[in-house]
């Protein structure tokens, strides 16, 4: 018998020794957890009705001083953009300087007579005020612009000599002339455009079929004569000539969608 002693054999449930060796500590602290910012407990903080009142006043008080400083005047009152601003009395209407729409009248006159003769038109045929080779009328907003409502939008043309007083006909700029309106239908509000119909002029609603004379404005077909709406006329803007010949717009008479007060 051999004098050495025999080891007994190792369990099945031992597990061998590992000949890993165990994980060295992190050489870095872990980050401590960010502290809350100067913005985040503001953000936090409920604003009271008292405190908003107060900034909103500050804001105020700091524009308008500031606008007197410069000496610049707001487009816009102080509660901007709820009222906006209004255009002047005497406003210089784009593209309407009397002149142009006069030598336009006749060239566009002219024209549809050398239709007619070559006959390239009909006997009778009438001009469209808009749409003519030479267009003699424009449109325009006011007393507000198209980013209030574009219920403000106006017409203004050279009246054709068909629906003139003869006694005030001729080449010669006149304010008399001319005539604006503005183009809400007093039905439902459509805006309505020059044109012709019965052989008359008139301004014509593309929605529903009303139809005013370009003469007045008043209705003479349509929903809005049928049901005796705005029997005064379609609102009127006064105008006025100045020395250059430019149409100005000096008042309304009228209020859009309604119609004339006299």
């Amino acid at each position: 018998m051999s004098t050495e002693e025999k080891k007994p054999p190792a369990s099945p449930s031992t597990p061998p020794p590992s000949t890993t060796a165990p994980p060295l500590p992190p050489t870095t602290p872990p980050r401590p957890p960010p502290q809350p910012t100067a913005a985040t407990k503001l953000a936090k903080k409920p604003v009271t009705r008292r405190a908003f009142l107060i900034g909103a006043i500050a804001a105020s008080t700091g524009l308008a001083i500031g606008s007197m400083a410069s000496g610049a005047l707001p487009q816009y009152d102080i509660l901007s953009p709820v009222l906006p601003r209004q255009l002047p009395s005497g406003y210089v209407i784009p593209g309407a300087n009397a002149t142009d729409l006069e030598n336009n009248y006749q060239l566009a006159v002219s024209a549809l007579q050398a239709d007619i003769a070559a006959g390239r038109a009909q006997p009778g045929t009438l001009l469209n005020p808009t749409n003519a080779a030479h267009p003699f009328a424009t449109f325009f907003y006011w007393p507000y612009d198209v980013a209030v409502s574009p219920y403000y939008r106006n017409i203004v043309l050279r009246l054709p000599d068909e629906v003139l007083d003869p006694s005030i006909s001729g080449s010669t700029p006149d304010v008399r002339h001319f005539a604006a309106w503005n183009t809400t239908c007093v039905h439902l509000r459509c805006l309505v455009n020059a044109g012709s119909d019965d052989s008359q002029y008139r301004l014509l609603c593309p929605c529903h079929g009303s139809e005013y004379r370009l003469i007045d404005g008043v209705p003479v077909k349509g929903p809005a004569f049928d049901l005796g709406l705005g029997l005064n006329g379609l609102p009127k803007v006064i105008l006025s000539l100045d020395s250059n010949n430019n149409l100005r717009a000096e008042r309304f008479d009228g209020e859009p969608g309604i119609g004339r007060r006299d």
